[in-house]
């Protein structure tokens, strides 16, 4: 059975792999990306689009860390949730602009998504987990 700390740790943990996901993607999408449309083929407003939203979820997940909510489940489920909204208007972009997206940009698209597929599926099981606070 695991301690209330090591519990709160590990909601920590996801906090920070969570924003810094996020910030990755912010990253990506805003400053990389951009400077090789020509290789990606979706424009540059939907890259920033997308980007700004990763932005906000670099401040909601990396509130988590500093803030330390007393029911870090909850907390985790609301960034969870934010997550597979994310992933869907990844892919809702992405089939939008299925006809002039290259290769590269649906190689970024497909990694980003398997990534969060994975992040979602575990925080999901660490916010419902029986040894939650």
């Amino acid at each position: 059975m695991s301690t209330k700390i090591e519990i709160q740790l590990k909601f920590q943990k996801a906090f920070i792999i969570d924003a810094f996901g996020a910030m990755i993607s912010s990253i990506m999408l805003i400053w990389v990306l951009p400077n090789f449309q020509n290789l990606i083929g979706l424009p540059i407003s939907s890259l920033y689009f997308l980007g700004v939203w990763a932005i906000l979820f670099v401040l909601f997940s990396g509130s988590g860390i500093f803030i330390k909510p007393k029911k870090p489940e909850i907390y985790l489920k609301i960034v969870a949730g934010m997550n597979s909204f994310y992933s869907l208007l990844s892919l809702a972009v992405v089939l939008y602009y299925f006809k002039q997206i290259l290769f590269f940009g649906l190689l970024y698209f497909k990694i980003e998504l398997l990534v969060l597929v994975l992040l979602i599926s575990w925080e999901f099981r660490l916010a419902f987990a029986k040894n939650s606070l």
